[in-house]
């Protein structure tokens, strides 16, 4: 019988055991004196959990050397051409097994599959690639590469800037609100322990997690009042986020805008009605660079991502 092929997860539990000692206590965790306050202790948690899933010196040498493979390849073949990172790398929001996603632009007279095609047989005759796939069906075709020697993935898609986009509106909202990058790379990994973080399962995907978290703080009351910012820590952040997303958002009638400091808008009006084959609402959200889609519309199972925020209130 063949091995079960390792998942994330697997590739997760890894990275931890290579980063800390078998211990009781999480890989993660900084032992000091407690505090009494549960939402204190899990406050500095979170921040120990941000702290150890940051990419050390080597990994993250490797990453940057990975990209700087397949950038020399692209040039090799097309001098013109630039090489851009964006997505969760770019905005250093990944987790240690996060894929690479790379922007190839100034590509011009060939098919955007035909260059990825001879950008693949490149990086094969450099011994470079253990696995390629070229996804042309995809609304942005895109091409799943795996480097040999680290085993580390990356996307590469071409002459598409809107990720670049994306990455510096991310970028300027971490600075507004601090507390973004703790609370996403931690749901990151709350979603994947639960396998519901793609997007094309139906899950939160990495985007479209940043986009409801940073929504909650825009309109969170430690946003609008001193006394409330004074006392919300990433503890109490976090249980008002399972709160908030598990018992009191209305799927069913409100959408999501991050736009201008954030707000809710009546879906129905905006023409956003798209439900599941069961006729549960799925979530709302407004596309940041295009607010006449909605790009919640594939989270089908925001029924069971609900039940999970739910759940882990309760808890």
């Amino acid at each position: 019988e063949t091995a079960p092929k390792p998942t994330k997860m697997d590739e997760l539990a890894k990275v931890a055991q290579e980063k800390a000692p078998e211990s009781e206590h999480p890989p993660w965790l900084v032992l000091r004196e407690v505090p009494t306050e549960a939402t204190l202790r899990l406050h500095e948690e979170l921040i120990d959990f941000t702290e150890f899933m940051r990419p050390t010196m080597i990994e993250a040498a490797m990453r940057d050397a990975w990209v700087h493979s397949i950038e020399d390849a692209a040039k090799s073949l097309w001098p013109q051409v630039q090489v851009h990172i964006f997505g969760s790398t770019a905005t250093a929001l990944n987790l240690p097994t996060a894929d690479i996603d790379i922007a190839i632009v100034n590509l011009t007279g060939l098919r955007v599959t035909t260059a990825m095609k001879q950008l693949a047989e490149r990086l094969l005759e450099r011994q470079e690639l253990s696995k390629v796939e070229v996804i042309q069906s995809a609304k942005v075709p895109v091409m799943k590469v795996q480097q040999r020697s680290t085993g580390l993935m990356a996307d590469i898609v071409m002459n598409k800037t809107d990720g670049l986009e994306t990455a510096a509106f991310i970028r300027e909202q971490i600075g507004i609100f601090p507390p973004l990058a703790p609370l996403v790379l931690f749901l990151k990994l709350f979603l994947a322990q639960r396998n519901l973080h793609e997007t094309y399962m139906g899950g939160l995907g990495s985007y479209l997690l940043v986009c409801v978290v940073l929504s909650f703080l825009q309109l969170h009351p430690s946003a609008q009042f001193a006394r409330a910012h004074s006392v919300s820590t990433l503890g109490k952040l976090l249980l008002d986020f399972f709160r908030y997303y598990g018992q009191e958002f209305r799927y069913g009638s409100m959408g999501i805008s991050v736009l201008d400091g954030g707000s809710l808008f009546d879906r129905e009006k905006r023409g956003f009605t798209t439900r599941t084959r069961s006729g549960q609402a799925t979530l709302c959200l407004e596309s940041p660079a295009d607010p006449s889609l909605d790009i919640g519309s594939r989270v089908f199972k925001i029924g069971i991502v609900r039940a999970a925020f739910n759940h882990s209130y309760h808890v």
